[in-house]
């Protein structure tokens, strides 16, 4: 609306001013990172937990089926 009407640029910057537009623009902007910064840590504890469920269940399938070859070997 300000480029429509050249005359409001003057209401618009006391508005601005006024109501600390800028301050509080930048404080939500650094909440909002702190926010996605949180989010990415918290995605990737899941991810690290889930990685590491999956190597346990794989170590638990080798050592099952070393245990299957030895007894294998040793019943014929």
């Amino acid at each position: 609306m300000v480029w429509d009407r050249p005359d409001l640029e003057r209401l618009y910057g006391r508005l601005q001013e006024e109501y600390e537009l800028r301050d509080r623009a930048e404080a939500l902007s650094r909440k909002l990172q702190v926010i996605s910064d949180t989010a990415e840590v918290l995605s990737d504890m899941i991810d690290t937990k889930r990685s590491l469920r999956l190597e346990f269940i794989i170590m638990l399938l080798i050592v099952f089926e070393i245990a299957l070859t030895v007894y294998q070997l040793f019943a014929h």
